[in-house]
Parts: C-alpha cells; structure tokens; sequence
C-alpha cells in the first residue's frame, strides 16, 4: 500500500495492520532498555534518501516518527492507536528539498508505554546524498556505409574498449555496385568498428552478456558462443521480427518484436509468451529491486488506430500497466528503470514516476525536448541518456537535464538504439543513408 503522510511532498511506502490483529497475536517483549527496532539506510539518491525500519508490531509502542536537520524537519509520524500499527519493514523515501552531495541527519524516535511509564528510544542516522555525474562529454559521431539506406539499429557495451552494434550496412564494390548482402554486425575495440555478415538479412537487435555470450536477432534469434553463431528456429512460437532482447542470462533470454510477439528462452527451449495484442513491441526491459523482485516491462506502438501498450511480464504472463495521464496519441517507443526507485518511458516526451503503481506519469511531451525519442537507458539515478529523432541525446545527471544536440545532431535522421556504462555512452542509427555512430566519453 502507498500511503502519503501530512507532509505533503513525502511518498512513504508502508503498510499498515489492524490493531486488534497485532494485539491478538500479543509477541513477547523486550526487557525495558533494549531497543528491539532498527533503523537504517536503504538507498540513497542524488535528491532523495530512502530510509528502513524493521519494527515490531507491539501495543506497547505509542507513537513513532522520524527528523532531519536536529529535528526541525518532520518526515513522517505515525500516532499508535487501536486501528493503526506499522508493519515490521517499512521503508519511507524522503524527497523533500534535498540537495546533490548534502549531508543530513535523520533521528527516529519511538515511545513506549511501559505501565505508568513512557521510555523514548531513538536511533540517529548521518547520510550524504550522491554527487551529480557530469554532462562535460566529449562526442565523436562516425559513419558506416556507402549509402543505399544503411542503418544501425541497435547497440550493447560491454566496457570501454568492447562495444557491438547491429543494423544494415551497404558498400560498394570494385564495379561501384552496392553489394547485395549488407554487413550486418559490427564490433568495436574502443578505437574502431570492424564490420562483419552474419547473415544475410539486417539486424535489429543485439544483447550481449560477454564477448564470447552474444544475442542478435533479426525473424529469428542468432547466438554467439565464442567460436561460431547458432541460429534458432522459433517459427510457430515468434510470429514477428525481433526489435530488442533482454534477459539475465543465456537461461533466461526474452525477445520481443513485432505482431505483439515475446518469446523466452530458458537455455533449452523456447516459449511463447502470449502478449494478448498485435502492437509492435519496441522495448524491453528488467532489473532487480534490493528486496529481489525481478520487474520486467514491455513497450509497445500500434500505428492504426494509434495506441501504444505497457506492459509486465512476470513468470510468463502479461499484465497491462496504466500510462494515464499520457495523452492518447502520444507514442511511447522505449522504458528504463531502477525498481522502486524511478521509471521512466518515452516517446512523444520524457515520463516519469517513483513507483510503477502511482496514478500519473509526470511531465508534458515538449517539457524537455521537442524531438520524438527513440531509446532510453541509464548507469544509476544520476546517469540516464536519451537519444531521438534528428540526433537529440539528452542526459540526466541527477539534478538536470542537458541536450548535445549541438554535437550530435543530424540533418535528416535518427538515433534508434543507446548503451551506457559508467564512463561511456554510444548511440546508434542512420542519417543521409548512412548508418551513425555517437560516441560520448565523460
């Protein structure tokens, strides 16, 4: 249950229990003295701290409530009555004006009833919030190709010297003909790309786990192994083409695509994943939360009638997720996110919330550019990169947003895929025929 406190701009995520559930139950208690609660540090944010509280759900306890700054600020109380006990492990997100790089003091205190007599407990915590990353990126863009529409599609890092990207790239021959067969598949060793075929049809999505552990897809999913590429009969189970893979491993690998196909291989055999829709699938996208809930999501586009889905995939079924109040004509093409500390999908604009159950998604579609956006990826809360339509790539640092549209921008064309590691970003595409490579280092 989300529950929103008098303070008005704290989300505290808790639950609450009837009391006369945790009378009943009557745990033993503590002896007088020893505090049988614990308060701690769960996350922490550029602007935001996420706090812990294991508490014991004990009539004994009257009230709680939690302080920053030497008590001026009051983040959160709660008032023990009959009908109003915390659960034993709560986590409270404090949002509230703070600062990049700012330290703050967090007291919690808890008072017990003892017979006549009230004992206060009190815990304190000291937690400095993280640093902006910088926008100082220094871009590099090359082109691929001789022309006759070549095109990236999409792109994975591994490190700062080992980069895959793949898509259609024609040259031309001796003769000046293009040749029939494009390169397909292109490596980077942190001073050049190197292009190679694979097959011979474009590709649209690539993933990869290692240098010897690479996905590609194209209507059919290819594997890397370190010595040669498998290819995957998935017909029957995948009815589309692959437009981005996801997964935690080899043993769990998801494709989505178009015809609102997702396959899922566990490592031996692939299944389909009924969609429940015909939308072309964009994007996926999963992480783990700290509590070790894998979230998995979906984006998808209808182009007639206009539509657009979101969706969760969990243990193979698919569940829609509200993209309210994002106006219905507004496309969305990719998602990012950090569980249960931030969600961002874009398309037609930047949206965002705090948590994928919350009613709304903020922001408006010009509010932070006005260039449709194609792919959206991120290295922690104070590192997220955008790329788009006529080589928009925007970056937030925690703090702001910023556009290197200057340094990366194209006439005609667009960035359709975007990678980051810690120090490094590459955005891939095509423009004037040609396939494009930004590359930003920090």
């Amino acid at each position: 249950m989300v529950v929103k406190n008098t303070f008005a701009s704290f989300t505290i995520l808790i639950a609450l229990v009837l009391g006369g559930f945790a009378c009943k139950d009557n745990p033993p208690q503590p002896p007088s003295g020893i505090i049988s609660w614990n308060f701690t540090i769960e996350d922490i944010g550029v602007k935001e701290i996420w706090l812990r509280l294991k508490y014991p759900s004990s009539p004994l306890y009257q009230s709680l409530s939690i302080t920053r700054n030497d008590r001026s600020d009051t983040i959160f109380h709660l008032q023990v009555n009959e009908s109003n006990f915390l659960l034993p492990d709560t986590i409270i997100r404090d949002d509230l004006s703070l600062l990049p790089k700012h330290q703050y003091v967090y007291t919690a205190l808890a008072e017990k009833n003892l017979g006549r007599q009230i004992i206060t407990e009190r815990l304190v915590l000291t937690v400095t919030t993280m640093d902006t990353t910088t926008h100082n990126i220094i871009w590099k863009v090359d082109t691929l190709g001789d022309g006759n529409s070549s095109t990236l599609w999409d792109v994975a890092i591994l490190s700062d010297t080992e980069a895959y990207a793949v898509g259609e790239i024609y040259k031309k021959d001796s003769t000046g003909q293009f040749n029939i067969d494009p390169y397909n598949f292109v490596k980077w060793d942190g001073k050049q790309w190197f292009m190679q075929s694979i097959t011979y049809v474009p590709l649209g999505a690539v993933y990869a786990f290692s240098g010897h552990d690479i996905w590609v897809g194209s209507s059919a999913p290819y594997h890397w192994d370190g010595s040669s590429w498998r290819a995957f009969n998935v017909q029957g189970i995948f009815n589309g083409y692959i437009n981005k893979i996801w997964g935690t491993s080899s043993s769990d690998l998801y494709i989505v695509g178009t015809n609102g196909s997702i396959g899922h291989y566990d490592g031996q055999k692939w299944q389909k994943i009924e969609s429940g829709t015909v939308f072309h699938f964009q994007d996926i996208f999963g992480a783990e939360s700290k509590s070790g809930n894998l979230e998995i999501y979906v984006v998808g586009v209808q182009e007639y009638p206009p539509d657009r889905a979101l969706l969760s995939v969990k243990s193979g079924v698919v569940t829609s997720i509200s993209t309210s109040p994002i106006g219905p004509l507004e496309q969305l093409f990719s998602i990012w996110f950090i569980p249960e500390r931030h969600y961002y999908v874009i398309g037609d604009g930047v949206y965002e919330k705090t948590s994928i159950s919350d009613s709304t998604w903020s922001n408006g579609p010009f509010d932070i550019t006005r260039f449709g956006l194609t792919k959206i990826r991120g290295s922690g809360l104070n590192d997220v990169f955008i790329a788009g339509a006529f080589g928009e790539c925007l970056h937030w640092n925690g703090n702001s947003w910023k556009s290197y549209k200057a340094q990366t921008g194209l006439t005609n064309g667009s960035y359709s895929g975007i990678s980051v590691v810690q120090h490094l970003v590459i955005a891939v595409g095509g423009s004037e025929s040609k396939a494009i490579i930004a590359t930003g280092r920090k």
